[in-house]
């Protein structure tokens, strides 16, 4: 089988956001109510959906210096024997009071992933697509997401990031504003412990073919083989 996987010559990468939830929480919201609740505790970033029919975000503002070429990344937990139904992931480029969000999310009740771009209510969809995924964690609640950027492509992955379990033109997934976070639908509550954004710098003079000379691990100097990770 031929596996797509990004290929560049990454000659930086920069954290802009390094969130671990114990020290670093400016920007994102807590609140505690009859629908709703996020919170911080012992590291963790603790969100739960209480409705019954509407879905939940969390989110804040990406740096400034977000580069064209970036990779997103997070372990996300949904709490074990808490009754709810539906997605849980990403969200990412999109206003604050905008209309569409792109997302990126796993369902809480079988092996399948959604990457969509999509109107707030719901009645539009920009873009979709939907499929199954082998599911490594055995107990079905822990997902690692990580969504790159690269060259004008996004590349998905879930868990082992073996390879993308998705790949998209970026321009399906058009960036409407610089918000990115998570995304809960109803019942569900979920955990993560950190979430990280990295610029990726690249030389733009790298075509992507794999010519001599080679390193060990038989890719060209100076290139990275990305594997969402």
């Amino acid at each position: 089988m031929i596996q797509i996987l990004p290929v560049a010559d990454i000659y930086k990468e920069e954290i802009i956001v390094d969130d671990n939830f114990v020290q670093r929480q400016e920007g994102w919201e807590t609140v505690e109510s009859d629908t709703e609740s996020a919170f911080f505790k012992m590291g963790r970033y603790i969100m739960e959906n209480k409705t019954d029919s509407r879905w939940n975000y969390y989110h804040k503002a990406l740096p400034d210096n977000l580069a064209d070429n970036f990779i997103i990344k997070a372990q996300i937990e949904v709490v074990e024997n808490h009754k709810g139904y539906g997605q849980y992931g990403l969200v990412w480029g999109f206003e604050e009071d905008g209309d569409y969000l792109n997302k990126f999310v796993a369902s809480s009740e079988e092996s399948s992933f959604v990457v969509s771009s999509f109107e707030r209510n719901h009645n539009v969809h920009k873009h979709r697509f939907s499929e199954l995924f082998f599911n490594y964690n055995t107990s079905g609640k822990k997902q690692f997401f990580s969504i790159l950027k690269l060259d004008g492509y996004y590349y998905f992955f879930l868990n082992k990031y073996d390879r993308p379990n998705y790949v998209v033109h970026a321009s399906h997934l058009p960036m409407f504003g610089d918000r990115f976070g998570f995304y809960i639908e109803p019942g569900l509550k979920m955990v993560c412990e950190s979430i990280t954004v990295k610029n990726l710098y690249i030389n733009p003079k790298f075509d992507g073919h794999i010519w001599m000379p080679v390193g060990e691990d038989l890719m060209p100097m100076g290139s990275v083989l990305l594997r969402g990770n």
